[in-house]
């Protein structure tokens, strides 16, 4: 009786160790922790024949989750697709010129001096970067931000002979004197415009366009 019992159990563990070693031979998955282990898939109660492999780590590493907020680094990326389903086609190298090329006008408006409010005119790229360089903007004032040219122009009272006095840049073409012109920036990309004005009851925007698109300055308001 007792050997009928011992053959049955050695009858056991001799089947779970033949079943443990052909599931091991079919997976070949290496055990957590050795080099570079394998994720099998796993359906119908069959492991597949498809598997995972990782990369060699020299580091702490983390998953990628599908919706983790998360940022990588070093990956290269195949046609991937942006918030719609086109694909990517353009290289870094496309996409880093497009950085570089002409973006936006931005405005800095100086405190009052007697008369006088100087506005600096910046290019910049879509990175906001000064860009160096000649180019061609045009400027005027308007009563709003973005808006036509105004009616009431600085009068240049006090001891300037202009209401509109250009710095930094030249005036390529007057559209409208004192209101509206061509501005052919310095060559660092920028340009100032003084306004010399001695009536506090008037308030502009200096508004420029570049590139078919139209900034404004901050409100200029003498006092």
């Amino acid at each position: 009786m007792k050997n009928k019992r011992a053959w049955i159990i050695l009858s056991s563990l001799l089947s779970v160790i033949l079943a443990v070693g052909v599931y091991a031979g079919a997976v070949s998955q290496r055990p957590y922790g050795i080099a570079t282990p394998y994720w099998y898939g796993y359906s119908s109660g069959a492991p597949s024949s498809y598997y995972l492999s990782f990369p060699t780590l020299t580091a702490n590493d983390e998953a990628v989750g599908k919706a983790a907020t998360q940022t990588l680094t070093n990956k290269t990326y195949t046609s991937p697709k942006i918030n719609e389903d086109v694909a990517v086609t353009a290289t870094a190298t496309e996409i880093n010129g497009l950085a570089d090329t002409i973006g936006y006008l931005t405005f800095s408006v100086g405190t009052q001096t007697t008369n006088d409010i100087a506005v600096g005119v910046t290019v910049k790229d879509f990175a906001g970067t000064t860009i160096a360089g000649n180019y061609l903007i045009r400027l005027w004032l308007s009563d709003t931000a973005g808006g036509a040219p105004t009616s009431t122009a600085p009068d240049g009272g006090g001891t300037a002979a202009n209401g509109w006095i250009t710095s930094d840049g030249t005036e390529m073409k007057e559209i409208t004197g004192e209101i509206y012109y061509e501005i052919l920036t310095g060559a660092d990309g920028d340009v100032t415009i003084t306004f010399n004005d001695d009536d506090t009851a008037n308030d502009w925007y200096l508004c420029g366009e570049i590139n078919g698109r139209v900034y404004a300055s901050a409100v200029i308001s003498h006092e």
